[in-house]
């Protein structure tokens, strides 16, 4: 089972047998009297508690590296009785300390051309906090309210809407509060068991966000109709329903890579007939832009 060190529950004192530090991942391994294993999740917050940075308002410590991964399903096939442990949360775990004073506290994270790849707004009182990250984009392009999974559903993973995986490669984690930032690297790896370039990874996130920004236009456009349906509803209602069909297509697209829920998804760039099929809603959509003389 794996456990945050800042939420780490109390522990009795007696019959554990053996304590490692994991070489690797710097997690605290603890060995009971042949009952269980318990797990505290990346301990290298602990060995770099310096009286330096926890004397500023706002630290971010170190983040260790993240690695992509697609999952067979999020809804079945796990081990759901009561031996089955908690698994540390998906993507990159950061874990931040705030001083006294008030405000938001806003996450904010950047690829290595620059381009902010998601903000989350982060619980802000004074102390140590530990968040994760899920390597997503988000969904809105605005600041998000980062929410710790509800294990209580019995999911490993959230099984919402959730943006598209980013690619493999040095990302820039920046903490906005108390008036400072402060600011982290983290290395984001591809799945190893993968043979995958860091091109086609590109590839298949490019796409994704284009599937979001196409679907997202086409919304757009469907809340504009409301201006026709006033003087013609009979015109309003067929491209209403060719903008619905359009929007069905490009979510459908978008869905048959991107992993969630009981869809399985692939790390791999889309198909060329993927592509085309991309195109043709595009085409479909300016010609219907064409129509409402918006092109």
């Amino acid at each position: 089972a794996g456990a945050t060190w800042a939420k780490m529950p109390h522990l009795p004192t007696t019959h554990y047998d053996d304590l490692v530090i994991h070489p690797r991942e710097k997690d605290l391994v603890i060995g009971t009297h042949g009952r269980s294993i318990f797990i505290l999740d990346d301990t290298r917050p602990l060995s770099e508690w310096r009286a330096a940075p926890m004397s500023h308002p706002a630290h971010l410590f170190t983040i260790r590296r993240a690695t992509i991964m697609s999952y067979w399903k999020d809804t079945s096939y796990r081990g759901q009785a009561e031996y089955a442990g908690e698994n540390p949360p998906d993507g990159a775990i950061i874990t931040y300390r705030l001083g006294s004073g008030d405000g938001d506290a806003v996450l904010r994270v950047t690829n290595a051309a620059g381009k902010v790849v998601r903000e989350m707004q982060v619980p802000s009182e004074e102390g140590v906090h530990r968040i994760n990250w899920d390597l997503r984009h988000g969904t809105s392009g605005q600041v998000e309210l980062w929410r710790p999974h509800d294990t209580s559903t019995g999911l490993p993973r959230p099984a919402g809407q959730r943006g598209p995986e980013v690619s493999p490669g040095v990302y820039t984690v920046a903490l906005d509060a108390r008036g400072v930032t402060s600011t982290q690297n983290v290395v984001v790896r591809g799945d190893p068991e993968l043979d995958l370039t860091p091109a086609q990874y590109r590839a298949r996130e490019e796409f994704l966000l284009g599937m979001q920004a196409l679907s997202d236009k086409i919304r757009e456009v469907v809340m504009s109709v409301a201006e026709i349906r006033r003087q013609d509803p009979g015109r309003a209602d067929e491209i209403e329903g060719r903008l619905r069909d359009l929007q069905r297509q490009a979510m459908g697209l978008g869905r048959g890579l991107s992993s969630g829920s009981v869809r399985q998804g692939s790390l791999h760039p889309p198909t060329q007939t993927q592509r085309d099929a991309a195109a043709a809603v595009r085409a479909a959509l300016k010609e219907i832009l064409t129509e409402l003389g918006r092109d």
